[in-house]
């Protein structure tokens, strides 16, 4: 009875030795302060109007605030400068269509990924100028942003379109959410050690509803509502294919090249990231129907997705986000075929 005894004291020195070890270990790689400092912006105008709907964001010559930040449009309702329609000769344009990323919400003008690609591209080579069009705005759908190619950007001639793809791009009038109560679950069993002194705590058991909702979605999680609707609804896939269809034949027509562009969802880039069914299933219809497609999420696969999102509560990119996915569409871009890649020379001369 001694030796069991004495066993059991080891084995429980041991365990709480280990457990002990793991919290100060948490304690020093997951410090308190997990969410990303909060960007510093210029102070807006006392007198700039705040804007509020999509139809702000995408009147023509439009200044005022939007999420902290200046946002102006131009006189064809596009964020940025005006541009002429016609690209002179050496120019190489590229139409951004899509949703919150896009734009760039909540991000300067100059911080965008729509912006900083155009730089990068610049940089590659000095021979040509390169624009981008952003076309994106916050809360749109599949079938608006391919509205918005059609009304909008293919006034401009690019020479190469993107579609910056976010899974939420498929909440149409066909998409059914989570109910209320389901979510709120979803979260209170998210936040169950929130508030626990032990930093193991705290660090490991969100992980750990994750880690079974990428494998098992449970009630209430988005992976659980992406699959419902992805996968078991027929009527809200079938509006994506057709976007997916309007913006490949709008693309054909301007003589242009398009890209589908997927924005990653900043939860969990590891081998956990339970999304890549989604990715791959948008991506296999986008090459159906003649895209070629490049993947945010490979370009930032093993980061630490808190660092890139403006809050926890926000999912959105944050500049540093935009920075990494600005380098990887530019790499994206610049494995394009020859034929996608070349300078304007007359308006609408067809490519592949």
């Amino acid at each position: 009875m001694n030796r069991i005894a004495a066993g059991l004291a080891l084995a429980a020195a041991a365990t709480a030795l280990a457990l002990g070890a793991a919290e100060l270990a948490v304690r020093i790689a997951l410090p308190d302060t997990a969410e990303p400092q909060q960007t510093l912006h210029a102070p807006l105008p006392p007198d700039l109007p705040e804007l509020q709907t999509v139809w702000d964001l995408a009147s023509p010559n439009v200044r005022g605030a939007y999420m902290g930040v200046l946002h102006r449009t131009n006189s064809l309702g596009v964020r940025g400068p005006d541009l002429p329609l016609v690209p002179a000769p050496g120019t190489f344009r590229i139409a951004l269509i899509g949703d919150s990323i896009a734009m760039g919400q909540g991000v300067d003008e100059d911080e965008t990924y729509a912006a900083r690609v155009a730089r990068l591209l610049a940089a590659d080579d000095l021979q040509h100028a390169y624009e981008v069009v952003n076309l994106g705005i916050s809360g749109v759908t599949a079938p608006h942003a391919a509205d918005r190619l059609s009304s909008v950007g293919a006034l401009y001639h690019p020479q190469l379109v993107v579609y910056g793809y976010t899974l939420n791009d498929i909440e149409g009038p066909a998409y059914r959410p989570a109910t209320r109560p389901e979510r709120l679950e979803n979260r209170r069993q998210l936040a169950r050690f929130e508030r626990s002194p032990s930093a193991l705590l705290r660090a490991i058991w969100p992980r750990l509803v994750v880690a079974w909702s990428a494998f098992f979605p449970l009630r209430g999680s988005y992976e659980r509502e992406l699959a419902d609707n992805y996968r078991e609804n027929p009527a809200a896939w079938r509006e994506v294919e057709a976007a997916l269809g309007r913006v490949a034949a709008e693309s054909r027509e301007l003589g242009a090249c398009a890209l589908l562009f997927l924005h990653p969802r900043l939860q969990d880039l590891t081998w956990l990231h339970a999304f890549t069914p989604f990715y791959d299933q948008v991506a296999d219809a986008a090459r159906a129907r003649g895209f070629h497609v490049a993947s945010g999420f490979d370009a930032l696969r093993g980061e630490h997705a808190a660092s890139l999102r403006f809050s926890k509560d926000d999912p959105h990119p944050n500049p540093e986000g935009h920075r990494l996915l600005a380098q990887a569409l530019h790499d994206a871009i610049r494995a394009l075929p020859p034929e996608c890649l070349a300078p304007s020379a007359a308006p609408g001369a067809r490519r592949g």
